[in-house]
């Protein structure tokens, strides 16, 4: 007599179609996912996967309906990125590699390759920009974008910070969570828990706001105490100066590009500005900055000309 074999109850019910293990899976691996990418992957799956194909069952999706689920993203009417489209199925090849594997059906997401993305949105602001815009804000405004700008602080970490983690004394402050989409998080990468150290004005900006918000806990905070609200800091701050000074619109994550430009074009050690800025690898320093820093220094080789100068 043979033994008693354990059939999984979904599989003993048969192949279930895409939408209805979407479900399953993410209740599954909701305990492991932050909230932001939780929320990511629910908007992928509910506006953009679902309608499509969702009620295919998973041994029925082949590698060509990927690509022709990918090719209409890129004609749809809202334009997304290729970025935005990398994602999209990302959460895709996820969803269906675990439902392949599960059931024993063929994975057609081997061999699908990503688009290619165009370079990052990199912009940065030269210093006496930087200086006309803390120039032209009111006091508590450019006390919080002075902090940003000279930290290089993403904006969920400089929304995020607490008084807790400011040393002025030691003129450093400690990375340990952000404000994102109206919820805390905590750093994606071990190197984006980190130390910054404090330019001096870094440390004047911060005691400063003491004086404003140091009887609570967050450093910047809106006046009944509660966190920043990013998009009503870019829409009724942010983007009013930069129109003000004839500067053209971008968003205020530049100020954190800026900080990298400018670190790189003092000279500073490339292993300290990565710890700075909690990147894991120093390496994307140079692909993303590297570009900006002649333009910065005025340089363009001619150090090395003068340094070279007496060679015959």
């Amino acid at each position: 007599m043979s033994k008693p074999v354990w059939i999984p109850e979904e599989r003993a019910l048969g192949i279930p179609t895409l939408e209805a293990f979407a479900g399953t899976w993410q209740t599954e691996r909701l305990p492991e996912w932050k909230r932001s990418h939780a929320r990511t992957v629910g908007e992928a799956l509910d506006f953009w996967v679902l309608p499509s194909i969702g009620d295919r069952s998973l041994d029925a999706i082949a590698r060509a309906d990927l690509l022709a689920f990918r090719a209409w993203m890129h004609s749809h009417d809202r334009h997304p990125s290729a970025a935005r489209i990398n994602k999209v199925v990302g959460v895709l090849a996820a969803l269906l590699r675990e439902g392949t594997q599960r059931y024993g059906c063929p994975d057609p997401t081997i061999g699908l390759k990503a688009l290619q993305i165009v370079e990052p949105d990199i912009h940065p602001f030269s210093l006496a920009q930087m200086e006309a815009i803390l120039g032209a804000l009111e006091p508590r405004w450019a006390d919080y974008f002075s902090v940003r700008f000279l930290t290089g602080l993403r904006t969920g970490e400089a929304d995020g910070l607490m008084w807790a983690d400011v040393d002025l004394q030691g003129a450093m402050l400690s990375v340990n969570r952000a404000w994102v989409d109206g919820e805390w998080e905590t750093p994606k990468t071990r190197a984006g828990r980190r130390d910054v150290v404090l330019a001096a004005p870094v440390v004047a900006a911060l005691e400063r706001q003491h004086d404003r918000t140091g009887r609570g806990s967050l450093v910047f905070c809106s006046r009944n105490g509660t966190p920043l609200n990013r998009r009503n800091v870019t829409r009724r701050t942010w983007y009013p100066v930069l129109d003000a000074l004839g500067l053209t619109r971008r968003r205020a994550y530049q100020t954190r590009h800026t900080y990298a430009t400018l670190m790189l074009a003092a000279g500073e050690n490339v292993e300290f500005i990565r710890r700075q800025m909690g990147h894991s690898d120093a390496r994307m320093l140079f692909t993303r900055y590297a570009r900006f820093v002649p333009n910065l220094t005025r340089q363009d080789g001619t150090a090395f000309g003068a340094l070279v100068r007496g060679i015959a």
